[in-house]
């Protein structure tokens, strides 16, 4: 939706290391298909040195977990926001994904300052069908985040800040 108006527009991937082949496939197949400005962040530690250090990512009830979400997604999050400084968060979020974001609005300001716009916050998963069909996109349905692991969990990204 983004790049119809604006084709240019920097699209950021917190790329945690531990996508799915699939996802990455995906991830290259709509960056070529639509030209996306891509810009993509990765943790200051490479999944395989993460491992060979701490082993595979740790569970939810596992006490490293916070450290690993914070390592693998929320400090390159910052850092992303940091080194690009926008003003406008554009966000794929949806309601229906999480009792999280059921209770957000679609326009919101952070502390940062930092204007969110989730404009398919109200979106259903049929909305999504149709519009992944009418503009004939590619879609991702083997998606794990290691970070939320859980299907309806926040990794923390959306959280108020």
């Amino acid at each position: 939706m983004a790049t119809r108006a604006r084709p240019d527009i920097p699209v950021v991937w917190m790329d945690s290391g531990y996508n799915t082949e699939a996802t990455y496939r995906f991830a290259d197949e709509v960056t070529r298909r639509l030209a996306l400005n891509l810009v993509v962040y990765h943790p200051r530690r490479s999944r395989a040195h993460r491992e060979a250090l701490e082993g595979i990512a740790p569970g939810l009830e596992d006490p490293r977990h916070a450290a690993f979400t914070e390592e693998v997604k929320l400090e390159p999050f910052r850092r992303a926001l940091r080194e690009m400084a926008p003003r406008v968060w554009l966000t794929a979020l949806r309601g229906e994904d999480t009792p999280e974001r059921s209770r957000m609005q679609p326009v919101s300001l952070g502390d940062n300052g930092l204007l969110k716009v989730a404009p398919l916050l109200h979106w259903t998963a049929k909305d999504m069908y149709d519009y992944v069909q009418r503009f004939d996109l590619p879609n991702n349905f083997d998606y794990f985040d290691p970070t939320k692991v859980e299907a309806k969990r926040e990794c923390g990204l959306h959280l108020a800040r």
